[in-house]
């Protein structure tokens, strides 16, 4: 199994809920919106405030690109104003780094 494409895979789960929480958002059905939260938290095991999908997909974004040899430049230039959190960029890299490794030692042996 790969991580980077389980990291990916993972992206691109946020990513629809983001798009099912938009389109639900024009309803004004609290519990249409809040279904692609409870989704990606049963899925995952990890809950985000609304709102704030849009905020990890960013950061795991960077991270991806990131682990495969983008530098910051190349992903994104951030206003003064919404610089992202470095701290957990690089928490989100070393999380996904272990795995990496695992994976590879795994398929050495």
């Amino acid at each position: 199994m790969n991580p980077l494409h389980d990291l990916k895979e993972y992206q691109k789960d946020l990513a629809s809920a983001i798009r099912l929480s938009n389109s639900h958002r024009r309803n004004k059905d609290d519990n249409l919106i809040n279904q692609p939260y409870r989704e990606i938290c049963e899925k995952y095991g990890k809950c985000f405030i609304p709102g704030g999908l849009s905020w990890e997909f960013r950061h795991h974004h960077i991270a991806y690109c990131e682990l495969r040899g983008r530098t910051r430049d190349q992903i994104e230039i951030p206003g003064e104003k919404n610089l992202p959190n470095n701290n957990y960029v690089n928490e989100i890299k070393a999380e996904w780094q272990v795995k990496i490794n695992e994976a590879l030692c795994a398929d050495a042996s």
